[in-house]
């Protein structure tokens, strides 16, 4: 950077841009104090003021090598180029080449561990003071990954999942286990190649229900059908085998047969 330094005026038309030293740092203020380097002053420098224009979670340090760029007005520190001095073990901050970093930030009187993408968006957050730890992707996909082991969420209260799009699941067995559920879903279909079930009581209601099969076997013990309009049954052929007794009552009866129409018993009481 030194090159650069001494390709560039202190203050030329078009302004300065180049390497400068931090030596104060005004944090409620939001400015700092650097020392420019140019090889046309003999002094080494000067010193000027300049606002912070980097992502917030950068706190200058004295020593810091900075980019700068302005003019005789104004001066902004637009990058670093290094840091003022080796990470400690009880740095506030970590920062990698790539420009990802891990620091230790106060809100409020309580800290809150953060870690950062290279692009300054914020990806992991905890909160010491509440416990509360939040992971945020803005950009980009979230995968847990686990191939010869297995992935477990637990929780003591709640599990959500929202997508804008589409949740998928995948997998030769899915197992659920609930004491209750309530499923509200607009449209559904299902594709499958047998369904079996165990249910002890079911209650249904349909607006409107239609069904296509090619048999349908029914058993059961006792069997009510409550009808307030019509019901109607359409079919070929129609035959009823009763035990013991038939009982059939109306109001009115009409009984048709375009043929024959045939009554057979040992006793026909009719009156």
């Amino acid at each position: 950077m030194s090159n650069i330094a001494e390709q560039l005026e202190l203050f030329t038309e078009a302004g300065y841009l180049g390497p400068a030293r931090v030596i104060e740092y005004e944090k409620d203020e939001k400015f700092v104090r650097i020392l420019l380097s140019c090889a046309s002053n003999s002094k080494g420098g000067r010193q000027v003021t300049a606002h912070l224009a980097l992502p917030y979670f950068y706190e200058p340090h004295w020593g810091d090598t900075v980019l700068a760029a302005g003019n005789e007005e104004t001066f902004y520190v637009i990058g670093l180029l290094a840091g003022h001095k080796p990470l400690t073990a009880d740095a506030r901050e970590l920062r990698l080449q790539g420009g990802a970093c891990a620091r230790v930030a106060e809100f409020q009187g309580e800290d809150r561990l953060q870690v950062f993408s290279k692009a300054g968006g914020l990806i992991f957050e905890h909160d010491a003071a509440t416990g509360k730890s939040r992971v945020d992707v803005p950009d980009g996909d979230l995968e847990f990954a686990a191939p010869n082991g297995n992935i477990n969420f637990v929780s003591s209260e709640e599990i959500r999942f929202k997508s804008r799009q589409k949740v998928a699941m995948n997998s030769p067995d899915i197992d659920i286990d609930a004491n209750r559920a309530h499923i509200n879903i607009t449209e559904t279909h299902v594709t499958g190649q047998k369904f079996s079930g165990s249910i002890d009581n079911i209650r249904l209601m349909i607006d409107r229900m239609e069904t296509v099969v090619n048999t349908v076997i029914e058993k059961a013990q006792n069997s009510y059908r409550f009808v307030e309009g019509l019901s109607q049954l359409r079919t070929g052929r129609l035959r009823t085998l009763v035990k013991a007794t038939f009982q059939f009552k109306s109001k009115k009866a009409f009984m048709k047969a375009e043929d024959d129409f045939k009554i057979k018993g040992e006793k026909i009481h009719l009156g």
